[in-house]
């Protein structure tokens, strides 16, 4: 067994050795025909190198003429694959490139050959040398007697084919597809270059012609003693001056090409769009009920109005557009400009075989020639085949709240809660509608405008519904932002700030959402809109009013109780829809931790300001553009019915305006809170906070009061539990001040005595 074992081995040594050396024979073999095949190339290419030299020189070019050069060229190139093992894996594209190296010879050859082969060898050295040697001729002698010139050429040109195939590595189908994409560009650019060099020519026959014009006219008044001298001077003076008419017939005929451009272009100004306010009042009081004493229009307003973009300045803008395009060799031309608030919208139409994305990356390079760095492309354009490029404005309107409510889109709308969002690029007023959505989120960075938005909201609601019609929930940790609203007769319970009652108000919310659908379970009824038309048929029965909940900080919410917060607002944007609660929510931090992905799940329709990053635009919109935005206002609107966001400059409502507003409907009617969801959250509030202290916490002071000392040791020996419940225990004993902080290793001093037991 042993000697069978060690036979085998000595066979598979014996195998290996035979193995490298034959491959160290092929390497040395390789490495000396690289030699050797360097050393005919230096032959052929340097003169007096010798009898040796001039042998291979004079044989070599005897045979395959001019091609002689590419011969040991291959031959170095395919014995460095061999060397390097990668012959056999590339045969066929070496077996088509010896193929073409002959019939480049044969094509050299073609002037040569004639009707008979013996003519063909019958011709001079010097012919045969310049040619494709004996080799190509005689072959080519025969392959054009059998399929002709024609033939052999496009033979020639499908072995290119099949190499450059071979060499890429890509499938027939993206060849082919690659080809084409190639000679595109190459037509284009032939076309542009042969336009300019046509364009150049013209301009230097054109400037010759008057040359020669002004050179007669100037001949006809020279006085005959001076003649040579004066036509001599005139031609250098006139030289000058030509190149500078020419110069500037050609700027001034170039500006006349483009104003005739400009002046196709639609352009829509939202100036023409402007509300008439004089017959606000009477249309709006026969629309709505007597019931609530409406806010009058004049509480808000006027915005000044008088500045205007300069049509100079638009002009120039388009045509510094057009210019950076057509230098990156893209076609296009405006065809309608929208001259919004803070933004214009020019809209391309690229040429056929332009591709958006190409216009979509030169958005630095429009900015850099428009020297402005907020630029926004939108392509396409959803509805139409243009792409828009939106640049600010060099003067910026602000949009007031006052034309908004006073606009046709507003007062006849036919939606039930409907709210002014702002101008749209083109100046029409955008007005959405909260049942729509059914869920609104928004966000934005400090000072882009999202508690401006948030007003407007409510604003919208005061204007058009009464108490009856519509309540409204608003939760704001940040406390000074909506308690101005305090005391209108809309609010469900006055303005929650504590973030304990604001997670105990949507709990309200889940009861009251959970008591509705109770209510359209025993009237047969799906939704709040037919549960309302049933209750008009019957007044015994109870009116729902739709319910607004709007959170102005979400932030501050999910830092304080983000499990509840977010089970709760979950739970209210799955179901809620159809029982007339929605909900609002606000936060200018759009991370990942706030607007968690169950959140945005369920909330589709969203409000982006200016942001900082990407990032944030991508969290709050699932795409970018809104870190593009210039702030105050300006946004980026998605609703859940549309594909692409509709880029927005939002209303503005100042302070005072909301407060004259506010105190008109307080004058007017009294509050009217819902005594039950105050005690509801006051009641779940106060399970809360109970719920939050351990059980054992009274016996954990008696503890500490007795032993006049706290530290979680004690507690753990005393109370036979966990150094984790232990801890807990006493960080809720500092906050009740029992104890004191934590002061290293000495113990945390005791505060109270006794008498605490004993509530004194």
């Amino acid at each position: 067994m042993a000697n069978t074992n060690s036979n085998r081995k000595r066979k598979k040594t014996k195998y290996n050795n035979g193995k490298k050396e034959k491959n160290f024979n092929k390497k040395s073999f390789s490495v000396f025909m690289m030699f050797l095949s360097f050393v005919c190339f230096i032959f052929l290419l340097l003169p007096n190198t010798g009898s040796l030299g001039d042998f291979i020189t004079y044989n070599s070019f005897m045979a395959f003429g001019l091609i002689s050069y590419l011969v040991p060229i291959s031959i170095f190139i395919s014995f460095l694959y061999a060397f390097l093992d990668k012959y056999i894996k590339n045969i066929k594209m070496f077996l088509i490139s010896y193929i073409l190296i002959l019939f480049t010879g044969i094509i050299l050859s073609l002037k040569y050959l004639s009707s008979s082969l013996d003519i063909s060898l019958r011709n001079t050295e010097k012919m045969i040398k310049t040619s494709g040697g004996l080799i190509g001729t005689r072959i080519g002698y025969h392959l054009e007697s059998f399929i002709g010139v024609v033939g052999i050429i496009l033979f020639y040109l499908i072995l290119w084919f099949i190499l450059l195939k071979n060499i890429s590595g890509l499938s027939y189908k993206d060849y082919f597809i690659t080809i084409k994409d190639k000679i595109i560009i190459i037509i284009s650019f032939t076309s542009d270059k042969f336009k300019k060099v046509y364009n150049k020519i013209k301009t230097i026959i054109r400037e010759k012609k008057l040359q020669k014009i002004k050179n007669v006219k100037f001949k006809q008044n020279v006085r005959d003693f001076d003649k040579d001298k004066l036509i001599i001077n005139s031609k250098k003076s006139n030289k000058k001056e030509n190149s500078d008419e020419n110069k500037k017939d050609i700027e001034n005929k170039k500006n006349d090409d483009f104003d005739k451009v400009f002046e196709t272009a639609k352009i829509n100004s939202y100036k023409s769009k402007q509300v008439d306010f004089s017959d606000f009042d009477e249309t709006y009081k026969q629309e709505y009920s007597i019931n609530y004493k409406y806010p009058s229009i004049d509480l808000l307003d006027d915005r000044d109005d008088s500045s205007e973009e300069d049509r100079e300045d638009i002009k120039d803008k388009a045509q510094r557009i057009e210019e950076c395009l057509d230098s990156f060799g893209i076609k296009s031309k405006i065809v309608q400009i929208n001259i919004g608030p803070t933004v214009t919208c020019f809209e391309l139409k690229p040429q056929r075989g332009v591709k958006v994305s190409k216009i979509l990356n030169l958005s630095d390079d429009l900015s850099l020639a428009l020297a402005t760095s907020d630029i926004r492309i939108e392509a396409p354009i959803p509805g139409k085949s243009h792409v828009g490029i939106e640049v600010p404005n060099s003067q910026k309107e602000v949009v007031g709240l006052k034309e908004m409510i006073a606009s046709d889109e507003f007062i006849k709308n036919d939606r039930q809660l409907p709210f002014v969002l702002g101008k749209s690029i083109s100046g029409r007023p955008m007005v959405s509608a909260i049942e729509k959505m059914p869920h609104l989120l928004v966000s934005g960075a400090t000072g882009s405008g999202k508690s401006v938005c948030i007003n407007t909201i409510i604003m919208s609601i005061l204007y058009k519904h009464s108490p009856d019609e519509v309540k409204l929930l608003l939760i704001d940790p940040k406390i000074v932002e909506l308690s101005i609203y305090n005391g209108i007769p809309h609010l469900i319970m006055p303005v929650i700030t504590d973030p304990k009652k604001a997670s105990s108000s949507l709990f309200w919310a889940i009861r009251e959402m959970e008591r509705r659908y109770k209510l359209f379970e025993e009237n047969h009824v799906r939704d709040i809109s037919s549960y309302r038309a049933y209750q008009e048929m019957d007044e015994k029965i109870e009116k729902l009013p739709y319910v607004v909940i709007i959170i102005d900080e979400l932030s501050d919410l999910m830092m304080t109780a983000a499990g509840e917060v977010e089970d709760y607002i979950t739970r209210l944007a799955q179901k809620s829809r159809a029982c007339g609660i929605h909900l609002i929510i606000a936060t200018q931090r759009p991370t990942v931790d706030v607007i968690t992905g169950t959140i945005k799940a369920n909330i589709p329709s969203r409000i982006a300001f200016a942001v900082t990053s990407q990032i944030d635009s991508r969290t709050i919109l699932d795409m970018s553009g809104a870190e593009t935005l210039l702030g105050k206002g300006d946004m980026l609107f998605s609703p859940s019915d549309a594909m692409k966001p509709m880029r927005i400059q939002g209303a503005f409502v100042s302070d005072s305006e909301v407060l004259r507003v506010v105190n008109y409907i307080k004058e007017s009617r009294e509050n009217e809170y819902d005594q039950k969801a105050i005690e509801t959250v006051e009641e779940k509030t106060k399970v809360v906070e109970n719920e939050d202290e351990d059980e054992l916490i009274d016996e954990a002071i008696e503890i500490i009061i007795s032993e006049n000392t706290a530290s979680v040791s004690l507690l753990q020996r005393k109370l036979k539990i966990g150094y984790a419940r232990a801890g807990r225990i006493i960080d809720q004993l500092e906050n009740r001040g029992v104890i004191g902080g934590y002061e290293g290793s000495k113990p945390r001093k005791v505060l109270v005595d006794e008498s605490y037991l004993k509530g004194e």
